[in-house]
């Protein structure tokens, strides 16, 4: 095995396992000790064999009936909201892979799941603990230290908390949810044990769809009795991005599709490429200012040097508040969301300017022609508040298909 080219960081490091007990109730890991009703085993037993007619083709990728099914069972919710894989493990291993990597973050609190740490060193994501205080619930005060500190990508609390049994409140939620936001954040919140919580008792799945960076994960492992099935799944907001669909902006909104049929509809949106800022950038026109110049901010200028070290000499950056991290962002991809502050800079070697309204226009996917107020602040406010119009036309279009 030493001369196998593995990655130096998994060398000499032990495997996550629990050893297997031929104990009725083997408490190391959780077992439900009461097998499914033979009736539900018989039943079971005919869907698999009916299944397997068809085993020689691939099954729906969507697994569309098995999320609505979830979708029902959660309550408050679609199919387009739910995401289900092999396992609650797989479901966190897709989100570490997708809202961790190299330079992240995730952040969680101690004492809890051991496998947190694991998801993180498969995915070169730095795992970041703070401890609970004595009765094991959070420390605002502390968590927020750490969040401001460490700026993570993730932060994940398990509720009921493995191994403690503490619960996340619904203030808990709401305030860390908020604060999760504010350093640009995704929460998840690991339910695998939710189902042995008192129906009476506020689940984070009541709030998916009030909070765009909220994820709640669960199984049917433990108290379904299921888990040799290996079958979890995430609750999550159906979000379009404006990027996936040619806008060059990095835009992401809730949309609610309400029916009144029995079954939720379930939208089909294409998804294009992805069009870079500087599609719309207009390098050779409006006014410039010195990038060092007297009244420019400290915290401008810091953000303009590191920008120019990771990016070169032509990049966009935030004026206002702290998105996009200390550097601003390539203009090779997408620009994140235009507000209605007026808050991105263009950087253009030693000169810098505001984003413009010709070119916020463009970047929110409008004709060239629409008509906006004759100021800039009342434009800017304007598209601010605006869906991209080739945003609403496909999920018009994708309602139209789907009713």
């Amino acid at each position: 095995m030493s001369e196998l080219p593995l990655r130096d960081d998994l060398r000499g490091m032990e495997p996550y396992g629990a050893p297997v007990s031929a104990s009725a109730v083997p408490l190391n890991v959780n077992e439900n000790p009461y097998a499914p009703p033979a009736a539900i085993v018989e039943e079971m037993g005919r869907a698999v064999a009916s299944a397997l007619v068809d085993a020689n083709r691939y099954p729906d990728r969507e697994a569309t009936q098995l999320r609505a099914a979830l979708a029902e069972y959660v309550g408050g919710v679609s199919a387009a909201n739910i995401w289900a894989a092999n396992g609650s493990n797989e479901v966190m291993q897709h989100i570490f892979g997708a809202f961790g990597g190299p330079g992240r973050v995730a952040l969680s609190f101690s004492p809890t799941y051991s496998m947190y740490p694991q998801y993180a060193r498969e995915t070169f994501t730095r795992f970041v603990t703070v401890p609970r205080r004595a009765d094991h619930s959070l420390d605002r005060g502390v968590v927020e230290q750490a969040l401001f500190g460490e700026r993570p990508s993730i932060v994940v609390v398990a509720s009921p908390n493995n191994p403690t049994g503490t619960l996340l409140g619904s203030d808990e939620l709401s305030w860390l949810v908020s604060d999760c936001a504010g350093v640009g954040a995704i929460l998840v919140v690991d339910e695998a044990y939710g189902e042995f919580v008192s129906p009476t008792r506020h689940s984070a799945t009541q709030s998916v769809l009030q909070y765009g960076n909220l994820v709640v994960t669960r199984t049917l492992s433990k108290a379904f009795g299921l888990a040799a099935l290996r079958l979890g799944y995430a609750v999550a907001p159906h979000l379009i991005d404006a990027a996936d669909h040619g806008v060059p902006q990095h835009r992401e909104r809730l949309f609610l599709v309400c029916t009144r049929s029995r079954n939720p509809l379930q939208l089909k949106l294409p998804k294009r490429p992805h069009r870079p800022i500087s599609d719309v950038i207009e390098w050779n026109a409006h006014a410039w200012s010195p990038i060092v110049r007297p009244g420019r901010s400290e915290a401008t200028l810091r953000r303009i040097t590191a920008g120019r070290a990771v990016f070169g000499e032509r990049f966009v950056a935030p004026y206002y508040s702290n998105g996009s991290g200390l550097t601003g962002r390539s203009i090779e991809r997408p620009i994140g969301t235009i507000t209605t502050c007026d808050r991105w800079a263009v950087i253009d070697g030693d000169r810098m300017r505001m984003l413009q309204v010709s070119e916020a226009k463009a970047a929110m996917g409008f004709r060239s022609t629409y008509v906006l107020p004759g100021a800039k602040k009342p434009a800017m406010h304007m598209l601010g508040n605006a869906v991209p119009p080739i945003v609403a036309a496909d999920v018009l279009e994708a309602l139209r298909a789907a009713a």
